[in-house]
């Protein structure tokens, strides 16, 4: 009788004992969660937070195996750092990571900044820009990014100048009074229009008033601040505009992460850094924003024998860029006809579009 009771017992112990051991092995094959903080640019769940963004830290789970999920707390433009001083943030920790681009920064990332220079790399879309800057930065692993782990680089698609009148030749531009900052404004100086500094929030108003007749912004920014209604063309100028965004990560998250973890960032750094590319193409194709703009809204690429005049009324920037890098210490000219060269090569290719998934 004794010995029966004790089977018993053995067995209730043994029952009881199977739900928390079901719990412990749920438990364990979720992986490790890594958390991060995540200073970014742009307006909260907009497309770039949404899709541009998470493509990295998806592909990092998945080249893991799942041993780690990667929890990240995304902090939009001025929750967390204003844009400005989102690199700055991320150098002392107060981000894990950021994501911004270097021409809020002026004169912080010479090197880099070669490629947007007017004239000197006109990317033919996002995916070859994205790639451009990649490659670039890769080449020449610049000592002004030595602050911070770099992810990747994604490149945006060409410049385009939206305006009240049709563009068709860089004469067209002579007198016009454009929005714009940075390095355009010597491009459009050069062009014979009259550069204005207004905010991006600022561009509906001006437009409506006729303190501007024409505006230096991407394709994909022309919904959302409603310049569609003021606006009846846009202007592909790739020779006057092209920028990149970096993501990048605070040295001491990065040292703390577990060997496997960081091999395995970098392991997927080409395939995050071409998905960017694409889903960036997406959202800045003129053919995407057609769906949004009005029937009656004129798209224009200038003919090659203006665009070429274009970049060539761009050449004394070309020139002064050399003369900065060397005054910096830099080799100028082998950096600028890199950029070019880099630029050149990768607008040949071509890639495969993508689409945002079905809902």
């Amino acid at each position: 009788m004794r010995m029966q009771n004790k089977c018993l017992v053995f067995l209730f112990a043994a029952v009881l004992s199977i739900p928390f051991s079901l719990t412990w092995a749920q438990e364990t094959t979720k992986g490790k969660t890594i958390k991060f903080s995540l200073a970014h640019i742009y307006t909260p769940k907009s497309w770039n937070e949404t899709y541009a963004i998470p493509p990295l830290f998806k592909l990092v789970e998945k080249h893991t195996k799942g041993k780690y999920i990667l929890n990240i707390a995304y902090y939009p433009a001025g929750t967390l750092l204003a844009p400005p001083d989102i690199y700055g943030g991320v150098t002392k920790g107060i981000a894990d990571i950021g994501w911004s681009y270097p021409g809020l920064n002026p004169g912080m990332f010479p090197v880099v900044m070669t490629l947007g220079i007017p004239g000197i790399a006109p990317p033919s879309n996002a995916y070859t820009n994205t790639l451009t800057w990649w490659e670039f930065y890769n080449k020449f692993k610049p000592k002004e990014f030595n602050d911070v782990k770099v992810l990747l680089w994604c490149g945006v698609g060409p410049g385009w100048v939206h305006s009240k009148k049709p563009i068709r030749s860089a004469e067209d531009f002579r007198g016009l009074k454009v929005s714009c900052s940075g390095y355009a404004v010597d491009a459009f100086k050069a062009l014979g229009a009259e550069p204005i500094g207004l905010a991006s929030a600022e561009l509906y108003l001006g437009a409506s008033k006729g303190i501007i007749d024409a505006s230096l912004i991407p394709m994909g920014a022309v919904q959302g601040y409603k310049l569609d209604e003021v606006y009846g063309y846009s202007t592909c100028v790739p020779q006057i505009y092209n920028q990149a965004k970096y993501c990048v990560m605070n040295w001491n998250k990065w040292n703390a992460l577990p060997k496997d973890l960081q091999a395995a960032f970098d392991a997927v750094a080409e395939e995050a850094v071409k998905t960017a590319g694409r889903v960036w193409d997406h959202f800045e194709s003129p053919i995407t924003m057609k769906e949004y703009l009005p029937k009656t809204h004129e798209i224009i690429y200038l003919p090659d024998t203006e665009a070429a005049k274009l970049r060539g009324l761009m050449k004394p920037l070309r020139n002064k860029q050399v003369v900065s890098l060397n005054e910096k210490g830099f080799p100028g000219e082998e950096i600028v006809s890199q950029a070019e060269k880099i630029m050149e090569k990768n607008n040949k290719k071509t890639f495969e579009t993508w689409e945002p998934p079905a809902k």
